[in-house]
């Protein structure tokens, strides 16, 4: 009798450990997950021929120039995907004081940005990357966009990235940019996570 006890005891011991196992897994898999399943679709440098450089023209003032597509490519995600990133680093030029704005689509939905129109730009997607009060050459150019997906056909995604000269300086010049490169993130952020996904959180001082 006292043999069977212990035995049962044991196998109550070795029952309550594994179910406390089993929770801690459930409590901590999840979280896990969600920061460590982003994932690079796309990493280009782009080549514009012996020029190695895209011009955003400006005709006349005042009226923003012709949209130029400089980034059109299908990337394949994951069947969970459910948020993607762009991100553009490059070198550019301004000239005659005029502003260079970027669009970011993804599947033909503008990317989200930050202060949308508060520093001149056009429409959704756009943000102005380059502004300067004169000719300025050889400036960093970053911005990194987020967007949510849906499930696509076999796990396609269509980006693309425009450049524009705004044709607000002083005389009607061009932009430009060169050293471009390009990547494509994404991750599963699921509907328990919906909310933090491209969404605004935290204002800031403003000053």
């Amino acid at each position: 009798m006292l043999e069977r006890s212990r035995k049962i005891g044991r196998g109550l011991e070795t029952l309550v450990i594994m179910g406390a196992l089993a929770l801690a897994f459930c409590i901590a898999a999840p979280r896990a997950a969600h920061a460590q399943n982003l994932q690079r679709f796309a990493a280009n440098h782009l080549d514009f021929g012996s020029a190695n450089e895209v011009d955003a023209t400006c005709t006349t003032l005042g009226t923003p120039g012709a949209v130029v597509k400089f980034y059109d490519n299908t990337v394949t995600a994951t069947g969970a995907t459910d948020i993607m990133y762009v991100t553009l680093s490059a070198v550019g030029d301004t000239h005659g004081n005029n502003a260079a704005q970027f669009q970011c689509l993804v599947d033909g939905v503008p990317c989200a940005t930050g202060n949308v129109g508060s520093d001149g730009a056009t429409g959704a997607g756009w943000v102005v990357l380059e502004r300067n009060e004169a000719d300025e050459h050889d400036n960093t150019v970053h911005y990194t966009w987020c967007v949510p997906v849906a499930k696509s056909k076999k796990n396609k995604h269509k980006v693309v990235l425009n450049l524009q000269d705004l044709c607000n300086g002083t005389t009607a010049k061009d932009v430009f940019i060169e050293q471009v490169n390009v990547f494509v993130d994404g991750e599963h952020y699921g509907k328990a996570h919906a909310d933090q996904a491209c969404t605004t959180a935290g204002t800031g001082a403003s000053f």
